[in-house]
Parts: C-alpha cells; structure tokens; sequence
C-alpha cells in the first residue's frame, strides 16, 4: 500500500484481512517497507518492490530523466520563494523595516509565524529572524523581551492565526509588561489554506451571514494601548506607524490592512475591469535596482545589458508600491 500521510488504507485493510483472509500479507509502511515519514518519491517506491520482489534496484535516476534535468537548468533561471506580485505582506515589511533604519538604525529581532506572510523570511525582504510554529511569534517574542534584549522585538502574525491561537500570547503581553510590537498581516483572508472563513470574515462555513469580530476591538480589549491600523500600500502612512511603534514604551500593535492580491485580482476579473500596470521610465531609471534588491516583486526584473529595471505588465497587478519604492521617481503607473 502506497499512501501519503498516516498509512490509513494500510491499516483497515490489515483489519479487514483478519477477518475474511488472514494468511494475506500486506506491505506498506506498517511492515517498515515504506518510510513513515518523508516524501514517498519513486526511489522509496523502488527500494520498497525490489525488496518485496527479492531484484536488485538499480538507483540511479533513469538516463532520460538526467537528460531532461541537464535540459531544464538551461532553461529556468533559479528563483527564491516569494510572495505574489501585489502582496500587501510585501509593502508591511517593507515599510517596518525602512521604520526600524530610522528608529534603531537596523537593529532588531523579528519572530514570524505560519502563513503566506512566512515568505517575508526570504531575499530579498529577511525580515523575519525565525520561525517557531503556528501562534507562537507572540508568545516567543514575549519571552525575547523578558530577557532584557534592548534592540526592538518584533512578532509578525497573520489575521487568521491570531484568531486562532495570538490572543492569550498578547493578554501576556500586557500583563508582563513585555515591550514588544506586533504587526498583524491583515488581508481578509487565509490565504495560505483554502480561503476558508474565519470570525474576521463576516460569513460561517456554511455561507450564512454572522457579526465581524475586529481585530483591533480584541487588542483593545487585552489592554493594548497603543493600536494603529494603516494600509500598506499607503507607505508613507506604514511607515510612520511602525515608527511611532518601535517608540512606544510597551506592547503596540499595528494592524496592516489590504485585501490579498489574489482575491482582488478574482474580484476585478468577475467585474469586467481592466487592471492598469505600473511601467520603468528608462530614462529615469539609473538602474540602482533598489526596486529589485530590496523590495523583490516579482513582476520586476533588470535589464542587465540596457542597466534598467522593467515590469512585466502581465504579472502586475497596479498596487503602485513600487512608485513609492523608487527613489528616483522612474516609476509610474501605465496610462493604458
């Protein structure tokens, strides 16, 4: 029995077996032919029937195979993981990061948790510093702060998960005093899982219509002064609150809010509307590649023979982030 996960079907059939057939042998990952953990890729598979078969099993992957690997590297150019083109995660860390240059010169230590947000661990933006599990940046950033640490501590979550296990590690945040800040990933979805609802969505599983709980009115209510909510396309705005954040002397809270890129694009597209890219003005561009090097949207890309930055209009989705990012003004929004 080849199966992903627990051996489930391997396990009923072995209690079916016992009752109509019990000299059946099944094979699977309860007889240790298959491992229990890890990806069952097709060496584990060939490993598990030569053993069965009592054959030799040649392990080496099949020439074609090698040919088709040899070809590819040719052909794809090697990319980090990434968030989507328009990701408002991407603006929220880019702005806190630009308020922690100013606020403690670079300096801070930033715990992440489970969600699309994650991806914020990697170039260009390595934000967060680690990841621990699923509710657990507030309750870890908590215990950072108790150790007397004096570069600011962070806790990046998302919105759905600080429904699902934030609230109790920030009532613990206000009641030991633990100077963190927190920045909730607000996009309205979970993204990461399905889309599914959630007590923020206004709607039950079920589709039937039910009250909103607001994040903000929780943080409120675990006694959390300082609560600040800004959209992250709005830099300026994102900025500014982190920075009064890092200063604030206690547990402060900023909601960054924006609709996930994905569902506004589901949105646009059902309504018939045109979504208008952003486009380099090379004549502007001085090819610095600060929108490529430090903000990472992967509708961007440089030019290394014309030294320019470019967009790829297909991927964009127009949040306009990047005309923000550009510290010479070479970007703007297409007038098609």
């Amino acid at each position: 029995v080849v199966e992903e996960g627990e051996p489930f079907v391997e396990r009923h059939l072995i209690r079916v077996a016992k009752d109509h057939n019990p000299r059946i042998k099944i094979f699977g990952k309860l007889s240790s032919h298959l491992p229990q953990t890890g990806e069952l890729n097709f060496s584990a598979v060939g490993r598990a029937l030569s053993s069965l078969l009592g054959i030799k099993y040649d392990a080496s992957p099949p020439v074609e195979k090698l040919e088709v690997l040899e070809k590819s590297l040719k052909m794809l150019t090697p990319r980090t993981l990434t968030m989507c083109s328009g990701c408002p995660h991407r603006a929220a860390y880019y702005a806190a990061k630009k308020a922690i240059r100013t606020v403690s010169k670079g300096r801070y230590l930033a715990m992440g948790d489970i969600g699309c947000y994650t991806l914020g661990m990697y170039p260009p933006l390595k934000f967060m510093q680690d990841v621990f599990c699923m509710g657990g940046s507030i309750g870890v950033a908590n215990g950072i702060a108790q150790t007397g640490i004096k570069d600011p501590v962070i806790a990046t979550i998302g919105y759905s998960t600080f429904y699902h296990a934030g609230i109790p590690a920030l009532i613990n945040a206000t009641f030991n005093k633990a100077n963190i800040k927190v920045m909730v990933l607000d996009n309205y979805v979970t993204g990461m899982t399905g889309y599914q609802p959630h007590p923020g969505s206004g709607q039950t599983a079920t589709g039937s219509q039910t009250k909103k709980v607001n994040i903000e009115d929780i943080c409120r209510a675990c006694g959390v002064e300082f609560v600040k909510i800004v959209d992250p396309y709005d830099q300026k705005s994102s900025v500014a609150a982190m920075e009064e954040a890092l200063k604030f002397p206690g547990p402060a809270v900023v909601i960054f809010r924006r609709l996930c890129a994905q569902e506004y694009l589901r949105m646009v597209r059902k309504k018939g509307e045109k979504i208008i890219p952003c486009i380099v003005l090379e004549e502007k561009c001085i090819g610095c590649r600060t929108c490529v090097a430090a903000f990472g949207c992967p509708a961007m890309g440089f030019d290394t023979v014309k030294k320019k930055s470019y967009i790829n209009t297909l991927d964009c989705t127009g949040c306009k982030v990047c005309i923000a990012v550009c510290p010479y003004g070479a970007i703007k929004q297409s007038e098609e």
